[in-house]
């Protein structure tokens, strides 16, 4: 018993090898390291928070997801509905709704729809600041667009642009994920069948949007049936255009008194190639809307039946100081006084064509001057007469909204000079060739071709640097003064290919004088363009400015 009592004490006091303890701890992290590694490569099941994703500030605002992308404005809840700003939804969503005061205008073709603060309808509401808002159901039944209204958080989606979208259909039931990461968090679930937009298409994900606004990605696995988005434009929202039955080759012509109309004779002695001449008749007189009138009889019968042009009369801005042009369209009993006497004058003198230049409008009343177009448009096309629009390039005149003009009117024109003014802070060219292509390219982002016409300056401007100075002074230089001009300063004039003109400078005694010419040559290049895009055509300020050799030119490109 004693030697086994030894033995079993000796047992008891042996310690395990050192070498097994590290052992076993090297399996048990093993162990730990490969649960935790593949529990963290698995699908992350977590849904993100929704007032995170759309970035709610408070429950009582709505997210506003427009296209696929949320802006930055929020719209309000107010019993339960979702109301937009007034001015959100002009400038991204349908900016054919126009306020005025306490009442919200929808013209339309066959009719206009109209409600009003107090007309119990609650269509528009207007909080303690002064922000009026459109309820979403009232955008959503008088748009031509898609909008659905969600809760949880409070959002509108909303698309106005099928330009260039695929749509796929998702194969079954599966998470949109914030990143192209199956560990990142979940955006939202979508069920078979369900259509999402497909923002770009990868090998393993697939960027979309749901239906519901969430913009994230999925298995590209998951997605069949790619397609483009197909949509009808519903006609009650068209204003269906009169289209010029030829090419587009129209001139302004500048009259000022009802005498200048005894100069078409003289103005059109060298033109060939013309079919239409706009001369400069009406304008704004008085804030009423009144407007003066040179219109002239014998000028109508003589430009139809002995040049066979059609007339396109020109309606320009109010000048007095009393007024602006925008104030004057932002009345109702004016804009309509306005557009009466339009139509009066173009129905008794029978002329073709109306073309608004109206080049003083504001930001604050560009939604005035696009109703005043549209009111015009329709009371001119009961007529059968067409309305024509001018617009420098975008770059100076964004607020004229040329996508909505491009809904309304029958030809949007280019005005495509005045590069460079008096007011500009170095000299340079009217209309250099990269200044007017960029000008089209930016006006056919929103207008259609066959609705663009490019206008092409007649004239340069000559400029004087006094030595010493900062400041230059500069003078019109029509096309028939221009060769009086290079040699009264002793200018060289060579091509330069960047600027698509003939151009050179000279050193005075007291001043450096330089110019940019148009030419036969330099209106060439610029025609090339209206051939390149296929444009509707061309028009030009203005006729009496130009030399004889433009008409050849003119009817070669335009012909």
């Amino acid at each position: 018993m004693k030697n086994t009592n030894k033995r079993n004490n000796k047992k008891k006091n042996e310690k395990t090898p050192i070498p097994v303890i590290v052992a076993g701890l090297i399996i048990v992290a093993v162990v730990c390291i490969v649960y935790v590694v593949v529990n963290g490569m698995g699908p992350n099941n977590t849904v993100a928070d929704q007032n995170r994703l759309f970035a709610m500030p408070d429950d009582s605002s709505a997210a506003i997801i427009i296209n696929g992308e949320q802006i930055e404005e929020y719209g309000k809840v107010i019993d339960g509905n979702v109301y937009i700003p007034y001015d959100t939804v002009w400038d991204n969503i349908n900016s054919g709704f126009y306020l005025e005061n306490d009442t919200l205008y929808m013209t339309l073709p066959a009719e206009t729809r109209t409600w009003n603060i107090n007309d119990g309808s609650g269509a528009i509401y207007r909080d303690e600041a002064g922000i009026t808002y459109i309820s979403a159901s009232c955008v959503k039944d008088n748009s031509d667009i898609e909008m659905e209204i969600y809760q949880d958080p409070d959002r509108v989606v909303i698309r106005n642009d099928w330009t260039n979208i695929k749509l796929a259909t998702v194969t079954e039931e599966t998470p949109i994920r914030l990143r192209a990461d199956e560990r990142s968090e979940i955006a939202v679930n979508v069920s078979e069948g369900n259509e999402v937009t497909l923002v770009e298409e990868g090998e393993s994900w697939a960027q979309v949007i749901s239906p519901d606004g969430h913009n994230g990605f999925i298995k590209s696995e998951c997605l069949t049936d790619i397609r483009d988005a197909v949509h009808e434009a519903d006609l009650a929202y068209v204003f269906e255009p009169i289209k010029y039955p030829d090419r587009i080759r129209m001139v302004w012509h500048y009259i000022d008194s009802v005498e200048n109309n005894i100069y078409l004779d003289g103005m059109l002695v060298d033109a060939h190639g013309l079919n239409i001449i706009s001369p400069t008749w009406f304008s704004l007189s008085a804030p009423d809307g009144s407007i003066v009138s040179y219109a002239d009889a014998q000028y109508v019968e003589k430009a139809h039946s002995q040049y066979g042009l059609s007339i396109w009369a020109m309606v320009g801005d109010y000048t007095g100081e009393d007024s602006s042009t925008g104030q004057i369209l932002q009345n109702t009993d004016s804009r309509r006084n306005l557009i009466n006497q339009i139509m009066q004058q173009v129905l008794t003198y029978g002329l073709e064509g109306i073309n608004i230049d109206f080049e003083t409008i504001t930001y604050e009343e560009a939604p005035a001057y696009l109703q005043f177009l549209r009111e015009i448009t329709i009371e001119a096309h009961k007529n059968g007469i067409i309305v024509s629009v001018d617009n420098y390039v975008p770059t100076y005149t964004k607020q004229y909204k040329r996508s909505e003009e491009n809904k309304i009117v029958d030809y949007v024109v280019i005005m495509g000079y005045d590069e460079h003014t008096v007011s500009s802070d170095e000299i340079g060219s009217v209309a250099s060739i990269g200044f007017v292509e960029n000008g089209i390219i930016d006006t056919l982002e929103e207008v259609d071709p066959e609705k663009t016409v490019l206008a092409v300056p007649f004239y340069s401007r000559g400029w004087k640097e006094n030595y010493g100075s900062a400041e230059f002074e500069v003078e019109n230089v029509y096309m028939t003064e221009q060769q009086d001009y290079i040699k009264e300063h002793g200018i060289e004039v060579y091509w330069n290919e960047s600027v698509g003109q003939n151009m050179g400078s000279a050193e005075g005694e007291n001043a450096r004088y330089s110019i940019w010419l148009e030419d036969a040559q330099s209106i060439a290049k610029k025609l090339e363009l209206v051939n390149k895009y296929q444009l509707a055509g061309a028009s030009a300020w203005r006729i009496g400015m130009e030399t004889p050799d433009i008409w050849d030119v003119w009817e070669s490109y335009l012909g």
